[in-house]
């Protein structure tokens, strides 16, 4: 009885949809979701899945409780179970979820359906190639269009769609660029902003690094400091026996596993005057192991 329930309810979900998109006259996207209580207080990880000709999407992320408007917590953890219908909206449409839940976890079936006024408002925005999969990606993502205005105001004036999606998936916000252009960091690339957030070139990160000393402005240096692991830590040590080392030699340092460890080892085998390039030889050829 239970999942004739379930299936009776997925059915009037799909077929109130339909009827919804031929009114509004254009379609809406199918697929599957789960949920299951995050380690996150206050947030739920919310899988969703969808494959129909050429698209094929797998979603997971931990989003708020409140976001998930009619599923309460009192019916996710009920040991009794119960039918569900809950809506996830965003500005690019609303996502129609239906389906089961019990014990912290559920799922059943979602439709999406695109907020044609937003897809206006894009469309002036300059982005009038959005199609259902591409306006329900936007969805997924939370683009809005005061993000994009904001970034337009902060002279990013023609983002692709592809790059606007990496900004958003990784963090690449307003706040974030006025931050790091504070630092005097030269953000006009997009790409080396995408690289920054990847990997963790945060404002933190390179006011921490120019205390120890490296004030490099060059975003590629201090992605390939955070990539190879130069940490402030690692800057210290090795100043004790290498004062002037310069930022190339410290890349080479981590990528080769020249550690302070491995100094000391050498020094007390009686090669203590070693140059960090000969240090950087010797691990290359494999001559100290």
């Amino acid at each position: 009885m239970r999942f004739t329930a379930v299936a009776i309810s997925v059915l009037a979900g799909a077929a109130t949809y339909m009827t919804y998109a031929q009114q509004r006259g254009t379609e809406s996207i199918t697929g599957n979701w789960s949920v299951h209580l995050s380690d996150t207080a206050g947030k739920l990880r919310l899988l969703l899945e969808r494959s129909s000709g050429k698209h094929h999407m797998n979603s997971s992320n931990d989003v708020p409780t409140t976001q998930l408007a009619g599923l309460s917590m009192d019916q996710l953890n009920s040991n009794a179970g119960s039918v569900v219908h809950f809506q996830i909206n965003r500005e690019a449409g609303v996502m129609e979820c239906e389906g089961y839940v019990k014990s912290g976890g559920g799922g059943g079936v979602f439709h999406f359906m695109a907020n044609l006024n937003y897809v206006a408002a894009m469309q002036a925005l300059g982005y009038r190639d959005l199609d259902n999969e591409r306006t329900f990606t936007l969805s997924l993502h939370d683009v809005t269009t005061t993000y994009v205005r904001d970034m337009k105001a902060l002279g990013y004036s023609d983002i692709k769609y592809d790059h606007l999606l990496a900004m958003r998936i990784h963090g690449v916000s307003p706040e974030f660029v006025r931050d790091t252009r504070a630092l005097g960091l030269n953000t006009s690339n997009i790409d080396q902003l995408i690289a920054m957030r990847i990997h963790g070139v945060t404002p933190e990160y390179v006011r921490e690094m120019r205390s120890v000393g490296l004030g490099t402005s060059s975003i590629d240096k201090l992605v390939a400091f955070r990539i190879h692991g130069v940490s402030p830590e690692f800057v210290q040590q090795v100043r004790v026996q290498f004062p002037n080392v310069t930022p190339d030699q410290l890349v080479a340092m981590r990528i080769h596993g020249v550690s302070p460890e491995f100094i000391q080892r050498m020094s007390g085998r009686g090669m203590k005057d070693l140059t960090i390039d000969q240090l950087v030889s010797l691990k290359i050829h494999g001559l100290a192991n």
